[in-house]
């Protein structure tokens, strides 16, 4: 994941100058425990602790909130009163607004997960939980409020976090006072069984989330927020929002939010940079300039990796030696739709005659001119002091750049290509694309047609998308794959070998 590196203001006057020349919580279920060579270089974007917070909201409606979760179109957070009153609100992410709410489970609701379909809450729900050593683990209904479904899972102090990965429940178990021992269980839908899956060690827990092969979990005891493997190993981490950070919920790929136990409020953190890749290749390296100027040609593709568009500056310097970067062109608000590249092929640079003899660095850069960057590429290209190069060649003029060529790697129809390996045990990986944004619904029955699994149910982008279907639990035997796309209707029988 690329990370952040947030600038300061790195256009001098001089270089716009060269621009202008050149164009306190009651507990929830209560108490318990190298030289250049002139070759093109690919240079790393220095990483950052922190995850900006880019929005953030007051949630006076609600009360002590400790879980959240996301279904595609609105939070949902719980709201503990000890007036017996708690319920769960529906929150617009746009303003922060409750727009509705339905009945919790009990007094506590604690961690919420959204699964596709329907909420699971983490409860302390009086004459099924038993302090300190069960809680309840209810699936709930998103219109009504009722409970579908309800088990037995470890005990918690207050909230230790709920989150779906599209077939298990995780859920965080922590004591009282922490930092301390804590861990994260999984739950089993389909059998009600939970096991121990993660020990976090001595830390706290608040809130967890579940995204692309990672969790995220809030500290209340450390004020942080970690990003971590499915085997514990920390990758990202960043100072926390608030006082009390608490519940987690992933949008858009990048936007991380917590709600804060402490102060009641909603915050936005960007949690990863925009994937946008770019590539810079240089005709004929190494690049020789002679003492009287010239040009050169290079490659220029700028590519989103991610199902979702992004908007940025993007922008082309020179440096020279010992010198200040060289504005040569800056375009703002470009947007890069979603899974395309766009492409300048065939750029010249000029250099002009007085340019200083030495080496120079040319970088295309990606990002917030004065914010921050999200990738870059560069190579570089050497000054000669002899030659007599193009007396015509007076500026740092950059041609080529006004037409633009997109590349979209979007599928034109749907496909569903089904599951590889195919036999498998005990895990396959089911692929589909979609021309447009769509709700889609992908499911795994048994041959009684008893659905056992769900792995999407919810509006995805246009784009590729891949699903991991783990049947360590079942039999071996004959299962099938349906995949629903809007009026597309796809199934592939799936062989389960063990």
């Amino acid at each position: 994941m690329k990370k952040l590196l947030v600038v300061s203001l790195c256009l001098t006057l001089s270089a716009l100058f060269l621009i202008a020349q050149a164009e306190n919580y009651s507990p929830a279920g209560l108490t318990s425990e190298t030289p250049h060579q002139f070759n093109t270089t690919k240079k790393e974007v220095n990483p950052t602790d922190d995850w900006p917070i880019v929005n953030s909201f007051s949630l006076a409606a609600i009360s002590n909130p400790t879980g959240i979760t996301y279904d595609g179109q609105v939070f949902w957070v719980t709201n503990y009163t000890a007036s017996a009153s708690s319920d769960i609100k529906r929150v617009d992410p746009a303003t922060g607004i409750v727009l509705s709410f339905i009945p919790s489970p009990d007094y506590w609701p604690c961690g919420i997960a959204f699964d596709g379909t329907n909420l699971w809450v983490h409860d302390f729900v009086v004459g099924h939980s038993v302090y300190p050593t069960v809680m309840s683990m209810c699936k709930v209904d998103t219109a009504t409020g009722a409970v579908l479904e309800m088990h037995e899972t470890q005990y918690t102090s207050y909230s230790g976090g709920l989150c779906w990965d599209g077939q298990y429940v995780y859920y965080g178990v922590r004591p009282a006072t922490i930092p301390g021992p804590c861990y994260i269980y999984r739950f089993d839908p389909l059998t009600g069984n939970d096991e121990l899956f993660l020990d976090l060690g001595t830390t706290g827990i608040y809130g967890l989330e579940y995204h692309a092969g990672h969790f995220f979990y809030s500290d209340p005891s450390s004020m942080m927020y970690y990003k971590i493997t499915l085997t514990g190993t920390v990758v990202d981490q960043s100072p926390a929002a608030g006082l009390e950070p608490a519940g987690l919920a992933m949008t858009d790929d990048i936007y991380l939010w917590n709600v804060d136990n402490n102060t009641d409020m909603l915050y936005q953190m960007l949690v990863a940079a925009p994937d946008l890749d770019v590539t810079l290749t240089p005709v004929n390296p190494p690049i020789q300039i002679p003492a009287g100027g010239g040009n050169f040609n290079f490659d220029l593709s700028i590519e989103n990796t991610t199902s979702s568009p992004i908007t940025s500056d993007v922008w082309v310097d020179v440096t020279p030696p010992g010198g200040a970067p060289i504005p040569v062109i800056i375009r703002t608000g470009i947007v890069f739709p979603a899974n395309t590249v766009i492409s300048r092929p065939g750029l010249t640079q000029s250099i002009p005659g007085g340019a200083p003899v030495g080496e120079y660095t040319y970088t295309c850069t990606v990002g917030e001119i004065f914010g921050a960057i999200i990738d870059f590429d560069q190579f570089y290209f050497e000054k000669l002091a002899v030659g007599d190069g193009s007396p015509a060649v007076h500026g740092w003029n950059l041609s080529g750049w006004e037409e633009v060529e997109v590349i979209s790697t979007k599928p034109e129809t749907f496909s569903f290509a089904g599951a590889y390996p195919n036999p498998f045990n005990p895990t396959t990986t089911l692929s589909f694309t979609l021309p447009t944004n769509q709700r889609v619904s992908l499911s795994v029955f048994d041959v009684s047609g008893r659905q056992i699994a769900q792995l999407v149910d919810g509006y995805r982008s246009a784009g590729s998308h891949e699903v991991t279907f783990d049947a360590s639990h079942l039999a071996s035997g004959v299962y099938f794959a349906q995949i629903q796309a809007g009026d597309n209707t796809s199934v592939q029988k799936l062989l389960l070998t063990k």
